[in-house]
């Protein structure tokens, strides 16, 4: 073999070899830049549940601040009455209700009995209706929103349900 022919030879096989490594270092650099530009074009947008009609707001463990609708004032309630509450606004259901119970940390504990009186109105409501099977069962759905451990973070979550500041209504 020839000196030229051993170069040729010995000159194309390292090219091959980088081939398949350049390969993989362009595929991931684009990877990156789709990544990349995929996170800076998403509009970042807080959840919101949907049509929200009633909230409750828990900041202390003692009582319950529940916003029948957007233009009245709270109405405190204890603990004691949240059985009633949400009994009474599970029977005036119509057509698809929501309620947002909003809460901080100290209220994880009554956050459980809301929970609880909340599947035994809907039992109680399936139940009278179930009797009743011409008419259509309203739905009443209760979502969780936690809350920040800032105290205006209430405060805020209800400005932006009334439509009072941007970012949304709840």
């Amino acid at each position: 073999m020839s000196g030229r022919a051993a170069a040729r030879a010995g000159s194309g096989f390292p090219r091959l070899l980088l081939l398949p490594f350049l390969d993989i270092v362009f595929s991931t650099i684009g990877i990156i830049v789709v990544f990349i530009a995929v996170h800076i074009t998403r509009s970042e947008r807080p959840f919101y549940p949907p049509d929200t009609d009633h909230i409750a707001v828990c900041v202390e463990p003692s009582s319950i601040d529940l916003y029948v609708s957007r233009q009245t004032d709270p109405v405190a309630i204890s603990v004691d009455q949240i059985t009633e509450v949400i009994e009474t606004v599970a029977a005036e259901a119509t057509g698809v209700t929501n309620m947002v119970f909003a809460f901080n940390e100290s209220c994880f504990g009554l956050r459980r009995a809301l929970h609880a009186s909340y599947r035994n109105a809907i039992r109680l409501q399936e139940d009278v209706e179930a009797a009743d099977a011409q008419t259509a069962m309203p739905v009443f759905r209760l979502r969780d929103w936690p809350l920040e451990s800032d105290t205006a973070a209430a405060d805020r979550l209800i400005a932006r349900w009334r439509g009072e500041t941007e970012g949304g209504a709840p």
